[in-house]
């Protein structure tokens, strides 16, 4: 079930934190550098409202073209190179607008390593958990 209230302006900024920092472990086990992950998860996340009309519930073969263009074009910000070429771009865009409307109590989050995973043959799932368990550098207090 979607959270209904997770495209709203007043959303917990604990949980965009949990989502932004979800979408940047995706991207590093899908292959790309940290930097971008996290910069195309901050991307995202600040985003969330405008793309919040693109519906990805359904089957690429069941969508019409500008929305798969849409997800595609989500997609493949999370990918580089021949990965973004295998056909991976609707896939990883539609898991990308889940993640944004989703509580991140659901099994979208929590078995997403899995995911990771199953998309990369198994490579992406070490270099996502990491990510996910970096400690986010804290400033010194002034």
């Amino acid at each position: 079930m979607l959270d209904q209230d997770s495209n709203s302006e007043t959303e917990d900024p604990a949980i965009l934190e949990v989502r932004k920092k979800y979408l940047k472990a995706l991207g590093v086990g899908l292959g790309i550098d940290e930097q971008m992950a996290e910069q195309n998860a901050a991307r995202f996340i600040n985003t969330r409202e405008m793309l919040s009309h693109i519906d990805a519930s359904k089957r690429k073969g069941e969508t019409d073209p500008h929305t798969v263009s849409q997800i595609e074009s989500v997609g493949s910000w999370f990918l580089e190179g021949e990965k973004a070429n295998q056909g991976l771009k609707y896939t990883v865009g539609s898991r990308v607008l889940t993640l944004l409307r989703e509580s991140p109590e659901s099994g979208y989050f929590t078995n997403l390593r899995s995911w990771v995973d199953y998309w990369t043959d198994g490579t992406g799932g070490e270099k996502f958990q990491q990510s996910l368990e970096t400690p986010k550098p804290t400033l010194p207090h002034q």
